[in-house]
């Protein structure tokens, strides 16, 4: 089954609460998502002995993620967004896909700015949210 973007759904939770039973509030106006992934860093040292380029996993990088905004000024949820970039906390964050399943993770907001443009541009809000540690938590649609 092909899963649409387009009806996807952002949304910012508390800092408090457990990710799964937080309450979380929709943010509008979503127009372009980065991925939701980490990355394992690894580290290579040569055995002189043999030749062989040995690889070992040496940390992980929960990453970030870059999204854009058509900016809307009374939105609940952009407006959680700033209070959130404000108070430099992290926060819980969930994306719901199309087909209901649910991603949950942890991040706080690193950069919530509004972007500049020409004269016929829409005003778009530009945020990074920075994951902290662990993996997402994907709950597949029931």
């Amino acid at each position: 089954m092909t899963i649409k973007v387009n009806t996807a759904k952002l949304s910012i939770g508390t800092a408090a609460a457990a990710h799964l039973t937080d309450t979380y509030k929709v943010i509008d106006g979503l127009n372009e998502m980065g991925a939701i992934s980490g990355e394992r860093k690894t580290s290579q040292v040569a055995n002189i002995n043999t030749g062989e380029l040995i690889t070992y996993e040496t940390s992980y990088d929960p990453g970030s993620m870059e999204c854009k905004f058509i900016y809307l000024a009374g939105d609940v949820g952009q407006a959680a967004l700033e209070a959130a970039h404000a108070s430099g906390g992290e926060f819980n964050f969930l994306y719901t896909l199309s087909n209901n399943t649910k991603i949950y993770w942890r991040g706080f907001i690193s950069r919530c700015a509004l972007a500049g443009g020409g004269e016929e541009d829409t005003e778009m809000l530009d945020v990074t949210i920075t994951r902290v540690k662990g993996i997402p938590v994907k709950v597949p649609a029931a």
